[in-house]
């Protein structure tokens, strides 16, 4: 298990990829605009993620399914992230 300080992101941590589109299954979010509000990575996140099971019905995967796939690509998005009632 992974624990991550909570820690404020600076610009300079995300340099690497600030112009770096992920793609998770059909839906790509931009690691700037998730980050570039406080506490606006879980909505990104989960938009894209609803937004997915809305195209994908029979995908039905449970939320400790998914989030260790986007924690993968997205490491910037912690893999402790609340998910929002849908």
């Amino acid at each position: 298990m992974h624990t991550h300080h909570m820690t404020k992101q600076s610009p300079d941590s995300l340099n690497y990829s600030r112009q770096r589109h992920i793609k998770f299954d059909r839906c790509s979010i931009t690691i700037k605009q998730a980050f570039s509000v406080p506490n606006r990575k879980e909505i990104v996140a989960m938009s894209c993620v609803k937004q997915t099971a809305r195209k994908n019905m029979d995908m039905k995967l449970p939320a400790n399914s998914w989030l260790p796939r986007l924690h993968e690509r997205v490491p910037h998005i912690p893999v402790e992230l609340k998910v929002p009632s849908l």
